[in-house]
């Protein structure tokens, strides 16, 4: 009976986590003023797929196959949570990064786009851009760094 409970009880807490995760996500995305790719948007996804893959080979059986499939759509909305430039904050997968607090901002030229990098807490962080989109690009690498001086 207890292992019953606990085994529901984490497809319970999976869901719930998985959802509230997605949702708050999704809200913080709501405040990108310019959107950019991120990258390797593809990881959370992939880890909702394996987990609620797992669920359901553990036990075959409706609750599973619910965790299965809402950690799948959890994971396709989280797909399309938009990141880039907010009005205060960089805004990557609906973590904000401050604008103040952001150090060596820099944009390169790429083959096909430009990739802006900046570093916040020791950790570089990636932006792309399609290059035509350079000018207004270069607007708003000025705002930041104006924005940084303060």
């Amino acid at each position: 009976m207890i292992e019953f409970l606990f085994a529901y009880g984490a497809d319970i807490f999976l869901i719930a986590f998985a959802v509230v995760t997605t949702l708050i996500c999704l809200v913080r995305g709501k405040k990108v003023i310019y959107e950019c790719k991120s990258g390797m948007r593809f990881i959370i996804p992939v880890l909702f797929f394996v987990c609620g893959l797992l669920a359901y080979i553990r036990y075959y059986d409706l609750v599973s196959l619910v965790v299965f499939v809402v950690l799948v759509i959890c994971g396709g909305v989280f797909m399309i949570t938009p990141s880039g430039f907010g009005h205060k904050e960089f805004i990557i997968l609906g973590r904000g990064f401050p604008y103040t607090k952001v150090d060596d901002l820099t944009y390169e030229k790429k083959e096909k786009d430009i990739e802006l990098s900046f570093t916040y807490k020791k950790r570089t962080l990636f932006l792309f851009v399609p290059l035509d989109k350079e000018t207004e690009i270069k607007d708003l690498i000025k705002r930041v760094r104006r924005e940084k001086e303060l």
